[in-house]
């Protein structure tokens, strides 16, 4: 169609072709200005119904207006002309096409072919993603086809998001017809697999397999038949990251881990959730992966005796005895639970790196998180958290020398005791809050404590 008009756009080039269109190179007539021109084939949509929806859910998408997204200008059909507007052979039915913003610059897939990202490059595009869904899912926008091949990265890199023409509004009805589904294969989510309706979530899904894949430099489920990889989509949890490349965060792991889970109530809930905990993800920080654990060598890998240097406070030693008087104490205070049938025991295992000595284990009330304290090879003492869903392990950052962690009702909270005194901790960023100076406390609900002052032998009753 190189050289043939549609409306006011004449077509000057072929950019590439995918599986919903060709997007062209084009020049604007009326405005003077290069735009990128999808035109989808006369296959995409048989009937007037599906053009109708089409239409309608395309014209939603471009009211969206946000840096990370790549803007669409006009939603329309028309029939190709020639340079004289005269009707061309073989080219006599109108075709749909979306005039977009002409973006300079390559895809993130062009730029994960010549090898995996640096870490914070691969955050912070999977960042600008974020924030691009974000603004989406706020107007009830799915995009349903997020890859690394719908993203393009400008010279200056900022990350623009494609095809949110070719959205749908989760009021709509769906735009495929039975039995087909939008979206490539390798970054379906779970339930996009099994051909079901799908929400924001399933972009966020996406989105993991995207950061997945600036990581690693591959994609997390590969096979040479779709059949192999929609089984692992649905089956098998992915390599982990710290697996595949050295120096990867444990806490980046859990990052892609919850975005990559099977089930889409146990990944992230929005894309700001998202945006919370990749704001605060510490590259910087210990990131030895399972690959550079088996290199240390046998004498590193010892069992580690007590330390014998000044480490913990010695108040803490006897917290534990204090702890068990406010406990007995709440149980005055608080009225007991009615009686629940027991739940089946479940056995659970968790490998350890070997250079930790591990004590005080707490479980959250719905058996997802585990919190442990240890000491690693230099006998500092330190709260490590294991996701028993994702199976991802690894310590928080700024929980040294805390000690007896105790989750609130709720799971979301934490309380130990260590440093300047008693310590609520964010689950799961691992983030200490705040400290007070009184050193014991349990929870009365999941927004109250009942602390304790052993000097004064005094209970208070906090709000957290």
């Amino acid at each position: 169609m190189t050289g043939l008009h549609l409306a006011q756009y004449r077509i000057d080039a072929e950019l590439g072709r995918g599986g919903m269109g060709i997007v062209y190179k084009a020049t604007d007539t009326k405005l003077n200005r290069t735009v990128a021109l999808k035109v989808l084939p006369a296959s995409a949509l048989s009937s007037d119904d599906d053009r109708a929806r089409f239409m309608r859910e395309a014209q939603s998408a471009a009211q969206l207006s946000h840096p990370n997204v790549c803007h669409v200008y006009q939603v329309d059909e028309a029939v190709p002309v020639d340079e004289s507007g005269d009707r061309v052979t073989g080219q006599d039915e109108a075709r749909l096409f979306i005039a977009m913003e002409y973006i300079e610059g390559e895809t993130l897939r062009e730029v994960v072919e010549k090898g995996p990202l640096r870490l914070q490059d691969a955050v912070n595009i999977a960042g600008q993603v974020a924030e691009a869904l974000k603004e989406a899912h706020a107007k009830q926008i799915v995009h349903r086809d997020i890859k690394s091949a719908n993203v393009m990265l400008t010279s200056q890199g900022v990350a623009k998001v494609l095809d949110f023409g070719l959205a749908k509004t989760q009021a709509s009805t769906m735009l495929t017809r039975m039995g087909s589904t939008l979206g490539t294969v390798a970054y379906m989510s779970p339930e996009q697999a099994r051909g079901h309706e799908v929400d924001s979530r399933s972009d966020l899904y996406s989105l993991g397999t995207v950061l997945y894949e600036m990581v690693a430099g591959r994609l997390p489920y590969a096979g040479d038949y779709e059949q192999a990889v929609l089984y692992g989509i649905l089956n098998e949890p992915p390599e982990p990251l710290t697996s595949v490349r050295t120096g990867v965060p444990m806490q980046l792991e859990w990052v892609v881990n919850k975005l990559l889970a099977k089930e889409a109530d146990y990944r992230y809930q929005t894309a700001a959730d998202l945006l919370a905990d990749l704001k605060t993800l510490d590259l910087s920080g210990s990131g030895m992966s399972r690959r550079s654990m088996s290199a240390v060598s046998a004498a590193q890998m010892a069992p580690v005796a007590a330390p014998t240097r000044p480490g913990l406070p010695v108040w803490t030693w006897g917290a534990m005895a204090g702890i068990a008087v406010v406990a007995l104490a709440a149980g005055w205070l608080v009225k007991p639970a009615a009686p629940v049938e027991p739940e089946p025991v479940r056995r659970l295992t968790i490998t350890l790196p070997r250079f930790l000595e591990m004590a005080f284990p707490s479980g959250s009330s719905d058996g997802r998180y585990w919190l442990l304290g240890g000491l690693d090879s230099t006998g500092t003492a330190s709260n490590y958290l294991w996701d028993v869903r994702n199976d991802a392990f690894r310590r928080l950052e700024g929980t040294e020398n805390m000690l007896y962690p105790q989750f609130s009702p709720d799971g979301s909270w934490v309380l130990a005791v260590g440093g300047n005194g008693l310590n609520r901790i964010r689950v799961p960023s691992g983030r200490a809050l705040f400290a007070d100076s009184l050193l014991e406390g349990t929870w009365l609900d999941s927004s109250t404590l009942i602390v304790g002052e052993t000097d004064r032998l005094a209970l208070y009753r906090v709000s957290v």
